[in-house]
């Protein structure tokens, strides 16, 4: 696979290749750029498989860039790197069909499961881009190749279109995008029999194209009429799958011209399907939905300033009341789905930033890529009801631990972030502003362990995790845990277990 990384921090773009060499040392990383002018130069003389960009970058950021690959119709897959603070950024990205979205800092497991993804993808095009249309043997793979290959649509697939499947490739289409979240997997069967039993003695040409990545079915009709078509949607085939699957199912719709406008058209109505959040089960038809006007969302500043200092008072039980609140206020007008979630990111990583400082180790616990996922790919109000209920619901077990003074609690968060450093007692009682002494003191008082022990035990706690789930070697793991003389870590951890690292190792792994 042929690589292009476009960034402008030198330090990424080396811990992005260093990575990229651990997945798969055959990758070839055919260049390097420090901006998006230089990026789409050099993309467009290599004609990379995957381009891994940042957004915001001087002289042309990454959005610029991709929209002149698109316009230009250069294709590769696309990793886009971002931080959460660029999340507007991240929706436009996604508009340009990027293949993943990743939050700095980059963490080794969320790369790599995209960059298989990006294989499996790259892998899937290169069985759709056969010239026989007979080789691509069913109408579903024809389907995936227009929608994710650009299949072109010649003369032969028309024919073997028509002949084999009864399709004009010509004819005008409905497209109702089904999406139906997490019950797909029980949904789908029930789906399929039901419109079989709907369409099936029908006079409409008709597919079911199952989506299981983006958990939807895209159910393509021929048109015969218009309004006759539109109707029967709406009086008959909704109705009838509504009561099939429940409230599950969140509708979509389109009409388009000739088979080779699906692909863009299943990207318009999907831009548009999270406006279920806003409008409940209203089926989401396309251009109607896209003349909605808006009411502009006033960011809930008090709300946040409430949940802040019930995180400071480590009263975590009762932030899910504050929560409640701000999902109330998110559902008070007919507000953009995407200002929504701009505003959930917002007022979830205000909280975030907080913990960070106080509470480290419940910080540590929140997955923050996968929670900005989740925020992103809401298309219903539970769904986003859900994500935002996430830190409510981490931190509702570091409830017990709110007898612990805040300037202990914030000495643990310095050693569960820094114990890497060699962090000292004097350095954390600096940061605090009061002395060595006190420190001491309520450390011992609090956690019940002097703090030379606590830090001690901490490190060795991650050893113990290195030697057991890395392969790294001896004074890799001693430099990982903040000791710099391999034969001293060796002999305190030998001190704490009662065995050196190296049988440590042997027994445990």
């Amino acid at each position: 696979m042929k690589i292009v990384i476009v960034e402008d921090e030198i330090r990424i773009r080396e811990g992005v290749t260093r990575l990229l060499k651990k997945i798969n040392p055959d990758y070839e990383i055919v260049g390097e750029a420090e901006n998006g002018k230089k990026g789409l130069t050099l993309i467009e003389e290599t004609r990379p498989d995957l381009i891994i960009t940042d957004i915001k970058m001087p002289q042309m950021d990454g959005l610029e860039m991709l929209s002149i690959l698109h316009e230009r119709k250069v294709h590769a897959k696309v990793i886009v790197l971002s931080a959460y603070s660029e999340f507007a950024y991240a929706q436009q990205a996604i508009k340009l069909g990027i293949s993943e979205y990743l939050l700095k800092p980059i963490a080794l497991d969320s790369f790599s499961k995209s960059i298989r993804n990006i294989e499996a993808q790259i892998a899937h095009d290169k069985v759709l881009s056969t010239e026989n249309p007979r080789q691509l043997r069913s109408l579903d793979n024809i389907l995936y190749g227009i929608l994710y290959s650009g299949l072109p649509i010649d003369g032969a697939l028309r024919d073997f279109l028509l002949t084999a499947y009864g399709m004009d490739a010509k004819g005008s289409y409905a497209l109702i995008d089904l999406y139906l979240g997490a019950e797909y997997e029980e949904i789908k069967g029930r789906l399929l029999s039901l419109v079989k039993r709907l369409l099936g003695d029908s006079d409409y040409s008709w597919h079911l194209l199952a989506l299981p990545q983006s958990k939807e079915m895209l159910l393509l009709i021929s048109i015969l009429d218009r309004q006759e078509t539109e109707r029967y949607f709406r009086d008959v085939l909704a109705p009838q799958i509504c009561q099939a699957v429940g409230d599950s199912a969140v509708f979509g719709w389109i009409v388009f011209d000739g088979l080779a406008r699906m692909k863009e058209s299943v990207g318009t109505i999907r831009r548009y399907l999270d406006w279920n959040i806003v409008l409940g089960h209203e089926i989401i038809s396309y251009p109607g939905v896209a003349h909605i006007q808006p009411t502009s969302l006033s960011y809930p500043i008090e709300l946040e300033k409430q949940a802040k200092t019930t995180v400071c008072a480590f009263s975590y039980g009762e932030l899910e009341k504050v929560f409640r609140l701000f999902l109330e206020h998110l559902r008070g007008n007919t507000y953009s789905p995407a200002e929504i979630k701009e505003t959930v990111v917002r007022f979830l990583w205000a909280i975030i930033t907080i913990l960070k400082e106080i509470d480290y180790e419940a910080y540590s616990r929140i997955e923050q890529q996968a929670l900005l996922e989740q925020v992103m790919s809401t298309v219903t109000w539970t769904e986003l009801a859900e994500a935002v209920m996430v830190l409510p619901e981490i931190l509702s077990v570091r409830e017990k631990e709110q007898h612990l003074s805040l300037q202990v609690r914030r000495a643990k968060s310095i050693i569960y972030e820094c114990y890497q450093k060699g962090i000292t007692l004097d350095e954390i009682a600096d940061q605090l502003g009061i002395t060595p002494e006190y420190l001491s003191t309520q450390f011992h008082k609090e956690v019940g362990l002097t703090f030379n022990t606590f830090i001690k035990n901490h490190r060795m706690k991650k050893a113990k995790e290195l030697l057991i789930g890395t392969d790294k070697r001896l004074y890799e793991i001693a430099a990982a845990v903040g000791y710099a003389d391999p034969k001293y870590f060796s002999r305190v951890f030998r001190e704490t277990t009662g065995q050196l690292p190296a049988q440590f190792r042997k027994v445990h792994k």
